[in-house]
């Protein structure tokens, strides 16, 4: 990496402690974010990121977050995702649950009430995560989204990272 990226992502980092110390973690075995990711991407626990895109829709005022996740292990790895700590935050900070979650196939609906998301990622194979919030005004303008996942070495830690949108 750059001498001038690794200064930056440096930065990022200080800032999104900064920020993520003035806001309760969501349980107390969640890793408060090392740094926001962009839409180039980022690497964290052998999982590179990378942000899709994110689109409202009017009609149904739904808004959907899509991120491409990729394994960098050489050998699979499981991927458990925290899906009530899936969530949009905009820029006046309210915050918003998922509605619906996606990983390739697999679809969870928040009435179902379950609580993790697992997924068997491949190397270098991208999954598709996407995550829908309904009942979403057309004036909300989304800032950040938060993704959690377990930690693949730290069985019951978890890691949240925070993606600019």
């Amino acid at each position: 990496m750059p001498i001038r990226n690794r200064f930056l992502v440096s930065c990022i980092s200080s800032i999104s402690l900064f920020c993520a110390g003035t806001l309760e973690a969501a349980a107390s075995n969640i890793q408060q974010p090392t740094a926001v990711v962009d839409s180039v991407g980022m690497e964290i626990d052998d999982l590179q990121i990378d942000l899709k895109g994110h689109v409202y829709n009017p009609k149904t005022r739904e808004l959907q977050v899509s991120l491409f996740i990729t394994s960098l292990k050489w050998k699979p790895r499981e991927l458990k995702v925290n899906t009530y700590a899936l969530q949009v935050e905009g820029r006046n900070l309210q915050r918003k649950i998922f509605s619906k979650v996606q990983l390739q196939q697999v679809l969870i609906l928040a009435d179902s009430k379950q609580n993790y998301l697992n997924y068997l990622l491949t190397q270098d194979l991208a999954a598709q995560l996407t995550v829908t919030f309904k009942d979403v005004d057309a004036d909300f303008k989304p800032a950040r989204f938060f993704f959690v996942f377990e930690n693949s070495e730290e069985e019951g830690h978890f890691i949240e990272q925070v993606i600019a949108l």
